[in-house]
């Protein structure tokens, strides 16, 4: 199961903190840090996850071009600009602002009218 979560030191590497790139059906939530976060951060993401079920069940498609990018494109740079130290601790550090963000937005594409 290591190997599906792509784990790089001391945390995994997933889409938005919450999706193994190679591994559909299992959803990571809170395991992110960010000054500011907080639980409305966490909901966010949430919510988030909720929407792909969603579009699981709803619109396949649209949940199967998600999974696809988060294969195969780079993923959204979550520090904005910050350079946080390479400290295990801080292996999954993000800036709440690019953080919720990039939620949003994948989020209402999700959700858009197909």
């Amino acid at each position: 199961a290591r190997e599906h979560l792509h784990w790089s030191g001391a945390s995994p590497e997933l889409f938005l903190n919450a999706f193994p790139p190679s591994l559909n059906g299992l959803y990571v939530i809170g395991m992110v840090e960010a000054s500011g976060l907080g639980w409305q951060g966490r909901f966010a993401q949430a919510e988030l996850v909720a929407s792909y079920i969603r579009a699981l069940e709803n619109d396949p498609a649209r949940a199967e071009r998600f999974r696809e990018r988060i294969r195969t494109e780079k993923w959204p740079d979550l520090t904005g600009g910050y350079r946080y130290l390479g400290l295990d601790r801080m292996s999954y550090y993000v800036n709440k602002d690019a953080f919720r963000s990039a939620l949003r937005r994948e989020r209402d594409a999700l959700e858009a009218a197909a």
